[in-house]
């Protein structure tokens, strides 16, 4: 007595039966996209995404019910000798913030001559850093890139500082239009994340005459502990890059 195994009485049957086959298995195919289509996505939320501490943060902010806003910073660095204190570079750093709170999309902002925001001056009391966070959800603020990249050139920011997918973020969903070779940038300050690779090449393609620099904490929020400085960053783009002095794990 022969024996089939189902597969081969299947094959037997659908070659008797084409046509019966054929738009039976069109028919499934029809009803299994009808009943995906019902049931709809389910999307991972935004503070599911990502690892470690940025994504313990994210959650506890999401669970809090606070807002979660872009946050921004501006620094104002001496030149010469002026130091924090002097009334010159006191002006430079109001006037930053007058013209920043003039932009709509702006909150929050706090300067470093507030009380308790002494920590916006460097020790070297050569820099300070005004702060501020941008009104909107991520899905806005694609709509606002414009924006800063056109106060970028206004105002001749040569420093920019962020993480990796910050500045592929930025770089993506710029307009069409937007040439970031035009912009005064000279010099970046990539950390917070791994940079890899593809994001690296994404940002030296389309700010060619920047000079990133690569920097390292032992953790996401941690202080920095190495840098890779831009004559090695195209050689070992991956490289936790050289202790800075004093740095100790």
């Amino acid at each position: 007595m022969e024996t089939r195994t189902f597969a081969a009485r299947a094959g037997r049957w659908s070659a008797q039966h084409r046509k019966i086959a054929i738009f039976g298995w069109l028919a499934l195919v029809i009803l299994a996209v009808v009943v995906g289509g019902a049931l709809g996505t389910r999307h991972i939320k935004d503070e599911n995404q990502g690892n470690g501490e940025s994504r313990t943060a994210a959650q506890v902010i999401a669970k809090a019910g606070l807002k979660e806003r872009a946050t921004e910073q501006v620094l104002v660095q001496s030149r010469g000798s002026l130091r924090a204190e002097d009334p010159a570079f006191r002006a430079a750093v109001l006037d930053v913030q007058r013209r920043v709170a003039q932009n709509r999309y702006v909150t929050e902002l706090t300067g470093p001559y507030e009380r308790g925001h002494s920590g916006q001056i460097a020790p070297s009391d050569r820099s300070a850093l005004v702060i501020f966070q941008i009104r909107g959800n991520k899905d806005l603020s694609k709509k606002r890139v414009g924006s800063v990249l056109a106060a970028v050139k206004q105002y001749d920011v040569n420093l920019v500082m962020g993480t990796p997918a910050m500045f592929q973020y930025v770089i993506e969903k710029a307009p069409a239009d937007s040439d970031f070779r035009t912009l005064p940038v000279r010099y970046l300050t990539v950390g917070g994340d791994r940079c890899r690779r593809h994001a690296l090449n994404l940002i030296s393609n389309r700010l060619p005459s920047a000079r990133p620099y690569i920097t390292y904490g032992l953790t996401e929020a941690g202080p920095r502990v190495s840098t890779l400085p831009h004559r090695f960053v195209k050689q070992f783009p991956e490289s936790v890059g050289l202790p800075l002095r004093g740095a100790a794990a």
